[in-house]
Parts: structure tokens; C-alpha cells; sequence
């Protein structure tokens, strides 16, 4: 079995910033409720991405959770971590609002780690 080593602290750093940074408005996270549905909304940053989850639609959190489309996008930023954490709230059975409000307590906890680790 292949052990893998500790990340180094300039390369956690890294990660977190690269994770952290803005991305160009055609890679960002656009917010529907349905099929062609647009809400207006999108984010650029995993930091406007969690500000937006505050107060989407939990119909908008619904579509987009059975899609996997969080997961696949957090994973776009190269945060695989958090994508796996989006995967297992699926499967608790959530849904309307008590599923909006997790999934951004798990994105907000998630932000607050990747912010502390890119601060050191």
C-alpha cells in the first residue's frame, strides 16, 4: 500500500489560494431551478458561491444537488474535498430549506478552513 506524505505548508497554501481565487465568469457557478430556468444569479468564487447559498431558492439547491452540479464545480476549482462532502449531503434525504441551509453551513465551513490554510 503507497502512503502518501503530509503536504508540505507552502503547498496546502497553494492549494487553499488557487482553490480561493476568482475564476472567469464562463467557468462560474450559474444558479437554476430547473431546466432552463436561470435565477440571475452566479458566482465566481467559492466565497460569492457560498454568499448566494444563504438566500437561493432551496428549489435552486435541490436541482443542482441531484444533478451533482456543486460537486462538479467545487472539483472544477480543485477542491475535491468539499465535492465529497456535497456527494454525502445528498444522500441525506434533505430538502427544501433544511437542505439549503446545510449545504451552505458545509460550504461555509469548508471557506473558513481553505481561508485560514491560505493565510499561513
Amino acid at each position: 500500500m503507497k502512503h502518501s506524505q503530509p503536504a508540505k505548508p507552502s503547498e496546502t497554501k497553494e492549494k487553499a489560494a488557487k482553490i480561493l481565487s476568482d475564476v472567469p465568469p464562463n467557468k462560474g457557478f450559474y444558479f437554476h431551478s430547473g431546466v432552463n430556468e436561470y435565477t440571475g444569479q452566479y458566482a465566481t468564487s467559492l466565497a460569492q458561491f457560498s454568499q448566494l447559498l444563504e438566500s437561493i431558492d432551496p428549489k435552486s439547491v435541490e436541482f443542482h444537488l441531484a444533478r451533482r452540479d456543486f460537486e462538479n464545480w467545487v472539483r472544477s476549482l480543485g477542491d475535491n474535498a468539499l465535492s465529497l462532502q456535497l456527494a454525502k449531503l445528498r444522500k441525506k434525504g434533505l430538502s427544501g430549506e433544511q437542505l439549503r441551509s446545510e449545504t451552505h453551513r458545509i460550504v461555509e465551513k469548508r471557506l473558513h478552513t481553505l481561508e485560514k490554510e491560505a493565510a499561513q
